[in-house]
């Protein structure tokens, strides 16, 4: 929201209120945190090996 040049809160009737965004926002925020994503090793380096199959397969079936 920082990098917005106009805001113009409630200005439409049928949104959320300003309030309840700002809420929305912060779980949005607080749920992102939550998931961060980390490789696990006993996965790590084959998803070139996986493409490459699916690769080869699909042109293996439109030939």
């Amino acid at each position: 929201m920082a990098d917005w040049q106009v805001v113009m809160p409630e200005m439409h009737l049928g949104y959320i209120v300003w309030a309840r965004f700002k809420v929305n926002q912060e779980k949005l925020t607080d749920n992102a945190q939550a998931y961060t994503y980390t490789a696990s090793p006993a996965w790590s380096g084959t998803g070139r090996a996986c493409f490459r199959a699916v690769s080869l397969a699909a042109y293996a079936a439109s030939a």
